[in-house]
């Protein structure tokens, strides 16, 4: 019962205090898994409490990038989100190993084994911040993945 009870925990510290709740929860839930999987993290948000983009979609974009990030085998990432005056800046960045990264034309494939139920994460975040007029840029840079995402409030 005390394993549950610490694992529960790990899951109600919040990391992120910039009083926007969905990014708030959304990153503490997901620092959870970087302390399970021993990922060194860092976090620089600023944000304001009512952010004018739909909650649902800044969880299909934080989560896949988020998800994405710990997707590999080398333990870093670093997250940056910033708004002002209407625009919002998302940058993921992790670290990766050349085998982790399938590249076919313009998109990035999935490297897991069910491809079925995997591979859609970058195609969701671009479709969504299109719905922003917003834009997707991936990077790979030596050992860096980096995704950045800007987008405009409607």
């Amino acid at each position: 019962i005390q394993e549950l009870l610490d694992q529960n925990q790990i899951y109600r510290q919040e990391v992120v205090h910039s009083e926007n709740i969905c990014i708030d929860a959304l990153l503490s839930y997901k620092h959870a898994e970087t302390i399970q999987k021993k990922i060194k993290a860092e976090y620089e948000v600023s944000v304001i409490p009512e952010l004018p983009f739909e909650r649902g979609d800044l969880c299909v974009i934080l989560g896949n990038l988020l998800d994405n990030a710990k997707c590999n085998e080398i333990r870093m990432e670093k997250e940056q989100i910033q708004y002002n005056k209407g625009c919002i800046l998302i940058v993921i960045e992790n670290a990766c190993n050349d085998k982790f990264i399938n590249y076919d034309h313009d998109r990035y494939l999935t490297t897991k084994s069910d491809k079925a139920e995997h591979g859609i994460g970058l195609e969701s975040v671009r479709y969504t911040v299109e719905k922003y007029h917003g834009t997707v840029e991936i990077e790979k840079k030596e050992s860096i993945f980096k995704v950045t995402v800007f987008m405009y409030a409607k």
